[in-house]
This record gives structure tokens, sequence and C-alpha cells, in this order.
């Protein structure tokens, strides 16, 4: 099938489907076409990619909503955007649709990336690799974004023989802890050759700048760091949930690794954590914040508790649409407060990911201390 769409169109993110054998043939075509064009978008056209970015999913009808992500993401990050759906349970089919997503970028000129839409239900992971492999800009970078909750999938795999670095989100399933096990033992098998991100680790940045800064000297000194004798997470969660998510077992690995605290194994149990610092034991214990109105698995407060009775309390506060987390010592009224934006679009997260193309090494030592956790929670 020789695709047929005015360059209109297909300048303006309107789908045309294609054969899956000629997509990259179609899309020289289309754009030969949008160059010779008399008519369609004003201005001049910059054909632009800086890398290719292959989205993978496995939710049904999430077709619109991944459009509209993808649009915001290339209006900053020109790039191939590979849309990938893959649903195992579905007759076998193969099905390609391609377009163009300009953006306005000052005067007249717009910079247009290209999106490939690609459905491969009922397919074998070879089946689909085989099909997106070829469509990978060469010499560029190339980014697997996971949108799907399972990091063994069989597709994985097969996606990621030329890929630089992996996108997940843990929170898909807040209180499901397989997934921080899977990362961290991609991070072991493949630390020389692909780089891991996680949207939930993005999400704790305002929480680890919060509870860095509660340590230097207002309100606690940094000698207390030393002095840690308990430690309590709160996390939103529903009735019949656990308290230990995702986000906080997280959180717990970056102060665990920073702070070169060893994990106590033969006391982790199902909500709580054994740790030894020094000569001395104690817990990181989580607690369920049934009623709070945040997303299930987000943090809520942390309490530390010091060896001299002193407890640090930090803890998010919502004042209408602002949200702080403020840092206070019990018992008195004095806080430090650091602003932090709980309102993440996936676009912002993901383009934030992109931003950073290289290791971050603390995400992965902190994964790993919290992949250690799960293998042993009780």
């Amino acid at each position: 099938m020789t695709v047929s769409q005015e360059p209109r169109e297909f300048l303006s993110g309107k789908l045309a489907q294609v054969d899956v054998g000629r997509i990259e043939k179609e899309l020289r075509a289309l754009w030969q076409q949008a160059k010779n064009r008399e008519e369609g978008i004003a201005g001049d056209i910059v054909r632009a990619a800086s890398f290719t970015l292959v989205l993978f999913s496995t939710d049904e009808g999430s077709e619109d909503k991944l459009a509209v992500t993808l649009d915001e993401l290339m209006a900053v990050h020109p790039c191939r955007a590979i849309l990938t759906f893959f649903r195992q349970d579905k007759p076998h089919a193969l099905d390609a649709w391609v377009t163009a997503r300009c953006h306005l970028m000052g005067g007249k000129k717009h910079v247009c990336s290209e999106q490939i839409t690609i459905y491969a239900d009922g397919a074998l992971p070879g089946e689909l690799a085989s099909v997106v492999s070829p469509l990978v800009l060469s010499d560029l970078p190339v980014v697997l974004w996971w949108r799907s909750r399972n990091l063994d999938h069989p597709v994985m795999q097969a996606l990621t023989r030329c890929t630089r670095k992996i996108i997940f989100d843990s929170s898909y399933e807040p209180f499901s802890l397989t997934v921080l096990t899977q990362a961290a033992d991609r991070v072991i098998q493949e630390a020389d050759c692909i780089w891991l991100a996680d949207l939930n680790w993005r999400r704790l940045d305002g929480w680890r700048r919060s509870l860095a800064e509660a340590f230097d000297g207002f309100p606690m000194d940094t000698g207390y760091l030393t002095r840690i004798r308990g430690v309590k997470v709160m996390v939103a969660a529903g009735a019949d949930s656990t308290a230990m998510s995702t986000q906080g077992l997280l959180l717990t690995g970056w102060m665990a690794s920073r702070l070169e605290w060893h994990h106590e194994r033969d006391k982790t149990k199902r909500d709580a954590i054994g740790f030894r610092s020094g000569k001395t034991s104690f817990e990181v214990e989580y607690l369920a914040d049934v009623a709070s109105p945040a997303s299930s698995g987000t943090v809520e407060s942390v309490e530390i508790m010091f060896d001299d009775g002193r407890e640090l309390k930090v803890v998010l506060e919502r004042h209408g649409e602002s949200f702080l987390i403020t840092a206070h010592e019990a018992n008195t009224e004095s806080k430090e407060s650091t602003r932090v934006d709980q309102h993440f679009s996936e676009s912002i997260l993901v383009g934030q990911e992109l931003e950073l193309m290289s290791r971050d090494r603390i995400f992965e030592q902190s994964l790993l201390v919290a992949g250690e956790f799960t293998r042993l929670v009780k």
C-alpha cells in the first residue's frame, strides 16, 4: 500500500497508515512531498532529531494520551519517536502509521519530528524487534521508554540491543515490589552498557533535597547523621495495602547508601527493615496513611529519632495548590521549608530524564540497596 496524504495533513500530526515493510520509504516520500508543497503550514520546515525514542506500552486505550504526551516532549526534544503497542492476548496483527509533529520555534520556523506508531498484537518479541530495529536512527542515542509494569517482559531483551537508556516508572503498582528487584538485576547485569532511570525517583527530588538540608545546621547539625536510632516512613495507602511502597523503599535505599547503613537481613520483615550504623542497630518502619488524598504509595512524612531523644519530622504539607516539604524538630515551632511540585506530568518527568543522557550513579546505588530489601521482605 502506498500512503496517500496531503502535506498539510502529514505536517499537522494526522496519522497515515503504511505498510510495515515500507515505513522508511513512505516517510521519505512524505517529507519530499512536504518539501515540494505549494500549500501546507506557513514558514520554513526543519526536520530534526537528536535521538530515537522507543515507547513500549501494553496498556489498552492509552493511544490518545500518549500521542499528547509525545507532542509535548517533541516540542522540547526533537526526535524520531517509535510508539509501539504490544497486546499478546489479541489476534495477530502488525500495523503501522506515520506522521510529523511540528512546533513553531521563533519567527516562522517549524521544527518537525517524526512519529511512527506500530501495533504488534499477538506478535512474537523478535517479530516486533525486527520491525523497530531498522527504524532506529544510526549514530544517535536510543532511549527506551518502558511504559509497562514488567521489566522482565520477553520484548525487553529484544528491544534493548541498541538502547542506551531505559526509562520506567516503579509507581505503576506502588506496592508490588518486584519491579525494584527486576530493575536492580538489570543494573547488575548491564551496568556497562545500559543506563536505567525511574520516574518514581524523580518524584523524590524534593524529599531528598529536604532531608539533606535538614542536617545543614538547622534544624539538625550534621553530626546527628550518625546518631540516628530509628526512622518512620508514612506513605499514602488504601485500607487493604501494605505500608511498604516502591517510593518509600527508594527513599530508604537513598538514605542507607548515602549514610553507609548496613542492612541486617535477619531483621527485615513486612513493615520494617533492620539496619546497623556503627555498633548500633535500628529499624526503618513503614506506616500506612489510609486517609491521605495523595496517590497511593506516595511518601507523606519521615520521622527520624536520635540517641538523645530528639526527633526530626519532615512532612509533606498542602496549602491550596502549593506543596511544601517542611522539616522541624518535634515540639518546636521553627520550620525549614522546601517547595515541591507534586503535579509533575509524565511528559515533564520523561523530559527531565531526556536532558540527563548520562548515568545517575546515586540512583543506581539507591536502587541496588532497595532491590536487596525486596528479596527479603517477609
